[in-house]
C-alpha cells in the first residue's frame, strides 16, 4: 500500500541471507523466519555478470515480482530503502554506540577510521575506542564489510588478520580458532620484501589496488593505511585485554609496554616488575618482528629486553629461566662480551636496536649501562614471568670475569677460599659477600648453576663435585709446572747470590789493600819528617853551643 503508487520501484527491507545462502535472517536475528513473501522463481541469487557477489539482499516491489512480493538482489544495488523503529522512538535494534555500524549477523559493531596508521598503530586506536581490528569470519561478512569501503576507491583499510606469528600461519587477532575463511587477490598472499627492509608483508587489509573488489592483500605492517575497528553490540571488543598504554603482543598471549625512560638493566627489570610485569622475552622470529615494529621508528636507540648471561658466561637465559633458549637473533659478532678499562663487568644483558646490530638483531651490552626498555605481562594484568622476591637470592656464582676461569658454588661446596663470591640479589638490595672460608647452605644454590657444574668447558663454572679426567689432568700438570718452576727459582737464586758474594769479598778485599797503601804512605811522610826535625834540632844545638861557648869562657 505504502510503496504500490511507486511503479517498479523496488525498496530494500531488513532480510537477507548474507550469513549463510539460503539461511534467511532478520537483521535483529532473534527468532527464526516463519513468514516469507518470495516472487515465482525466488529467490534466485543470480551473481552478477562483473561481481562474484551473489543476490544476498532482499527488496519489495521490483519489477521481476508481482505486486507486494520479495525478490533476492546483489546488496550493492542501489534502492529506495524503508525504515522501522519502535513507538518509542527509536530501535529495539539500535544496539552500537554512535558512529559505529551494526554487522549484520555477527553480533558486532564496526566502525571506519579515515586515519592512516601502521597496523600496530590502527590495531592501538581501536582498543583504545574499546574494541579492535575487525575480524571477517565469513563471505557475507565480507560483502557487508566491502560494501562499507567500496566508495573509497583503491583505499586499502587494515583488518585484523596478520601471519606476525609464523609465515603462511594466519591468525585473527583473538587467535580463538582455526582461520577457515579467506578471500584473497589473485597471487595473494605473496610477502613481498622491501629492498631496505628485513620484514615482509604480515599484515592484511581490504580495497587495495593490488586486489579486485572485496578481496585482500598483505602489505608490510609498518604502512600506513585507513583501518576498520569492531565491538561487541554489549560496546567493547572481548579481545581488548590489555591495560591502558600496554599493546597486545599476537600470538604470544601477553602485552608489551615500551618505556623513554633510561635505566640500567636492573633497574628496567625493576620497573617492570613494579608494574606488574618483567622484562619482555622473545622466543620466535615472529614476536621479535613484532617487537621490532614497535622499535624500529625510534633510531639507533637500544632497548632492554629480558635475556642475559649473568649466572654463567655465553649460558643465556629469559629472566623465568623456564627452559632452554632455543631462539637467538644476535647481530654480526655478537655476543663479543668486551669489558671496558677499569672494570670487571663484561656485557651480559641483552638489548634490541642498537646501533651495534641491524635491524631487529640483538647486542650484548653492560648491564649497568642505561637504556630504554620493555616489560611484559599476560593478558590477566601481571607477568607469568615475574619472579618470586627469592629469584636472585637463589642463584649464588663466582664469576670472576677478568679470569680465565670461573668458579661456580654448588651444593657440595662448604668453604671458599681464594675467589671472591658475587651473589645476585632481588634489585634493590645490596648483594652480600661471605668472608673467607665461610660456610655456605646448599638451600642457597639453584638448580642452574649445578648443572653448570658438570658440563660446561674450561672458562666456565667448575664445581667441586663432577670433575672429569681433563679438569683432573689440568691440576696435576698445572701442581707440576708449579714445582719445577720453584725449583729453577731456588737454584738461579742460589747461583746469584754466591755471585755476589764473591764480588762483594773482591771489592771489600781491594778497599783494605788501597787502605793499607794510604796508611804505609802516611808512615813514610811520617819518618821523613820526623828525620829532618832531628836533624834541624842538632844544627840548631850546634849553632847554639858555639854561640854560647865563647861568652862561658
Amino acid at each position: 500500500g505504502q510503496v504500490s503508487s511507486d511503479k517498479n520501484q523496488p525498496y530494500w527491507i531488513g532480510l537477507h541471507d548474507r550469513i549463510g545462502e539460503d539461511n534467511f535472517q532478520w537483521l535483529d536475528d532473534t527468532a527464526k523466519v516463519t513468514y516469507f513473501n518470495w516472487g515465482q522463481g525466488q529467490p534466485n541469487n543470480i551473481p552478477s555478470a562483473t561481481s562474484r557477489d551473489g543476490q544476498d539482499c532482499v527488496e519489495i516491489g521490483s519489477s521481476f515480482v508481482a505486486a507486494s512480493q520479495w525478490n533476492d538482489n546483489a546488496c550493492s544495488d542501489t534502492a529506495k530503502y524503508i525504515c522501522e523503529k519502535s513507538l518509542g522512538g527509536s530501535s529495539a535494534q539500535a544496539t552500537c554506540p554512535n558512529g559505529w555500524i551494526e554487522s549484520p549477523g555477527s553480533g558486532t559493531c564496526i566502525k571506519l577510521s579515515d586515519d592512516k596508521k601502521s597496523w600496530a598503530d590502527a590495531r592501538a586506536a581501536c582498543q583504545a575506542d574499546g574494541g579492535d581490528l575487525v575480524k571477517i569470519l565469513d563471505d557475507s561478512m565480507n560483502q557487508f564489510i566491502w560494501g562499507q569501503v567500496s566508495s573509497d576507491r583503491n583505499q586499502p583499510y587494515w583488518i585484523g588478520l596478520h601471519d606476525r606469528i609464523g609465515e603462511d600461519d594466519f591468525q585473527w587477532l583473538d587467535d580463538t580458532a582455526k582461520v577457515t575463511y579467506f578471500n584473497w587477490g589473485q597471487g595473494q598472499p605473496n610477502n613481498i620484501r622491501r629492498v631496505d627492509s628485513l620484514d615482509g608483508q604480515d599484515c592484511v587489509e581490504i580495497g587495495s589496488s593490488f586486489a579486485p573488489a572485496g578481496q585482500w592483500n598483505d602489505n608490510a605492517c609498518t604502512d600506513t593505511a585507513k583501518y576498520i575497528c569492531e565491538k561487541s553490540l554489549g560496546g567493547s571488543s572481548a579481545q581488548a585485554t590489555c591495560p591502558n598504554g600496554w599493546i597486545e603482543s599476537p600470538g604470544s598471549g601477553t602485552c608489551i609496554k615500551l618505556s623513554d625512560d633510561k635505566k640500567s638493566w636492573a633497574d628496567a627489570r625493576a620497573a617492570c616488575q613494579a608494574d606488574g610485569g618483567d622484562l619482555v622475552k622473545i622466543l620466535d622470529d615472529s614476536m621479535n618482528q613484532f617487537i621490532w615494529g614497535q622499535v624500529s621508528s625510534d633510531r639507533n636507540q637500544p632497548y632492554w629486553i629480558g635475556l642475559h648471561d649473568r649466572i654463567g658466561e655465553d649460558d643465556f637465559q629469559w629472566l623465568d629461566d623456564t627452559a632452554k633458549v632455543t631462539y637467538f637473533n644476535w647481530g654480526q659478532g655478537q655476543p663479543n662480551n668486551i669489558r671496558r678499562v677499569g672494570s670487571l663487568d663484561g656485557q651480559d644483558c641483552v638489548e634490541i636496536g642498537s646501533s651495534f646490530a641491524p635491524a631487529g638483531q640483538w647486542n650484548d651490552n653492560a648491564c649497568s649501562d642505561t637504556a630504554k626498555y620493555i616489560c611484559e605481562k599476560s593478558l590477566g594484568g601481571s607477568s607469568s614471568k615475574a619472579p618470586s622476591d627469592q629469584d636472585w637470592t637463589t642463584k649464588v656464582t663466582d664469576k670472576i670475569t677478568n679470569q680465565d676461569w670461573t668458579t661456580t658454588v654448588t651444593s657440595k661446596v662448604t668453604t671458599i677460599d681464594q675467589h671472591v663470591e658475587e651473589e645476585k640479589t632481588t634489585p634493590g638490595l645490596t648483594p652480600q659477600y661471605p668472608t673467607k672460608k665461610a660456610s655456605l647452605p646448599s638451600s642457597t644454590v639453584t638448580e642452574a648453576s649445578k648443572q653448570k657444574s658438570a658440563g660446561h668447558t674450561a672458562n666456565k663454572e667448575q664445581g667441586a663435585e663432577g670433575l672429569d679426567g681433563g679438569s683432573i689432568a689440568a691440576i696435576v700438570i698445572g701442581t707440576l709446572v708449579l714445582c719445577v718452576l720453584l725449583v729453577g727459582a731456588a737454584f738461579f737464586g742460589r747461583r746469584y747470590y754466591i755471585t755476589y758474594q764473591a764480588n762483594r769479598m773482591k771489592h771489600l778485599n781491594s778497599a783494605i789493600e788501597f787502605t793499607n797503601q794510604m796508611y804505609a804512605s802516611m808512615q813514610e811522610m811520617t819518618t821523613v819528617t820526623t828525620d829532618k826535625q832531628v836533624t834541624t834540632m842538632a844544627q840548631t844545638h850546634k849553632t847554639l853551643e858555639n854561640y854560647v861557648m865563647p861568652f862561658g869562657q
